[in-house]
């Protein structure tokens, strides 16, 4: 689900696996969120909102929850963890402030959210607790001209099991909604889904910049219908990262990740309980070993 920009946090993985629910919790109208990809990504609410200046109201306010099963944990091409047991539950709430289909500007939603790494087994910067990071992570997406996503994000990443210093870091994300322009295709809802992310990573001391890393990639997707209110979604994820600013030392390209996600709504469970989906995917890593991140250019698992 590219409503806002996903946070490429998971995974080099044979089977990522995730339940998620989503329900909403204050609502002018019942909200549907959207069944997709899941993971520790940031999202902006369901559509359909409205500004409700008389009442004070400001529109669908929604929560989301899963965990996710890896294989292997790695972060923008350096890897966190590769054995064991791989848990990353998360949380979101998600708040639609604005939403208006007639104007340049065509929404505006804010969101919260907490992420985790838990592994069954010591991590690999030698840790002394399962409890390997722990973020706490906040942003807004601004959609506008029908088709284009502004997005910003702070993310604090903590790493109690570490120890270690925490780093904070401001992301900035532009994505476009192309799905208008293959509607004649006969798959249905299909979209390329361009993108493009900066981060800057502030260490240590308040305003101290470390590096920049800048992303940019597509994620082509469509849905397979397998009844008249099923259908299951199907996504290839293709990006590269890079660096602007030291985070792969002298070198710019870091790494080039590939894959295959696909999303299964649990339609079984009852409305009242939420919208749930069953995920599951397989990514690979082509990895700049000049610069320390793998032992070998390439990797899969």
């Amino acid at each position: 689900m590219v409503k806002g920009l996903e946070r490429t946090k998971s995974v080099l993985a044979a089977a990522l696996v995730a339940l998620v629910a989503a329900t909403p919790v204050l609502a002018q109208d019942d909200i549907k969120m959207d069944g997709g990809e899941t993971g520790p990504q940031p999202v902006s609410a369901g559509a359909g909102a409205e500004w409700f200046p008389s009442t004070g109201r400001l529109g669908p306010f929604s929560a989301s929850a899963g965990v996710n099963i890896v294989t292997s944990y790695f972060f923008r091409g350096y890897e966190q963890e590769d054995s064991g047991g791989i848990f990353q539950p998360w949380m979101q709430l998600d708040l639609q402030i604005y939403s208006n289909d007639n104007g340049p500007l065509n929404g505006l939603a804010v969101y919260a959210g907490w992420w985790n790494s838990v592994h069954t087994e010591g991590n690999t910067a030698g840790g002394n607790s399962n409890w390997y990071e722990t973020d706490i992570y906040c942003g807004a997406n601004l959609t506008f001209l029908d088709h284009w996503t502004l997005g910003a994000m702070f993310i604090d990443y903590e790493y109690p099991g570490l120890g270690s210093t925490a780093i904070r870091e401001p992301d900035f994300s532009l994505s476009f909604d192309d799905s208008f322009v293959w509607e004649k295709l006969p798959l249905p809802n299909f979209a390329i889904n361009p993108y493009a992310l900066y981060a800057i990573e502030i260490q240590n001391s308040p305003g101290e910049i470390s590096n920049s890393y800048f992303e940019t990639g597509i994620k082509p997707g469509f849905d397979i219908p397998i009844s008249d209110n099923f259908a299951i979604g199907v996504s290839f994820p293709l990006f590269v990262g890079l660096s602007i600013d030291n985070y792969y030392g002298d070198d710019v390209f870091g790494y080039f990740n590939f894959g295959a996600n696909f999303s299964v709504p649990l339609a079984f469970i009852p409305k009242e309980l939420g919208d749930w989906t069953f995920d599951a995917g397989v990514t690979g890593l082509y990895l700049n070993d000049q610069v320390g991140l793998s032992d070998t250019g390439s990797s899969w698992e």
